[in-house]
């Protein structure tokens, strides 16, 4: 309750309402700060795509809880911890990431067509071997092409 009568509760509240607005007054600063940068704003269109809400209606969170992964095992593993050390945010929010992402797929692919091409296919075990070895190649490759078409949807401006 707010007691005008009271001079130290308005004073609080003052004093709070202060704070949210020099916090406010930061926050647009550093946001100003990073887009004169040229840094992408992956944040914003995170919150454009509604990422957070299509991971919702997919049910992704359930499905990681019941395969046992939730936010104890976060907290256990200090996957959060882990992505500081790794400067993860910054990775994904440089705008060469999808570019360096794309040459590794490209480079993946071209070594998984490499290893069919080299290896003969005389028997089933060579056959089974180019196989293996292609898929541990594309699977990769595939995920870092993925990546780097997610990568650069985040980081368009505008």
């Amino acid at each position: 309750e707010l007691l005008l009568n009271d001079g130290r509760h308005s004073t609080v509240i003052i004093s709070q309402l202060s704070r949210v607005e020099l916090q406010n007054l930061a926050n647009e600063r550093a946001k100003a700060k990073m887009l004169k940068k040229g840094a992408p704003p992956v944040l914003s269109n995170i919150e454009k795509m509604k990422l957070l809400s299509q991971v919702e209606k997919s049910g992704l969170l359930s499905k990681l809880e019941d395969a046992g992964f939730n936010l104890e095992k976060v907290q256990k593993l200090k996957l959060l911890t882990t992505a500081e050390k790794t400067k993860i945010l910054s990775i994904i929010s440089n705008t060469e990431t999808p570019g360096k992402l794309t040459a590794a797929s490209a480079l993946l692919a071209a070594a998984a067509a490499g290893l069919v091409l080299a290896v003969p296919d005389t028997d089933s075990s060579l056959v089974a071997a180019q196989a293996a070895g292609a898929a541990a190649l594309a699977i990769p490759a595939a995920a870092s092409a993925f990546g780097s078409s997610f990568l650069s949807n985040l980081q368009k401006s505008g």
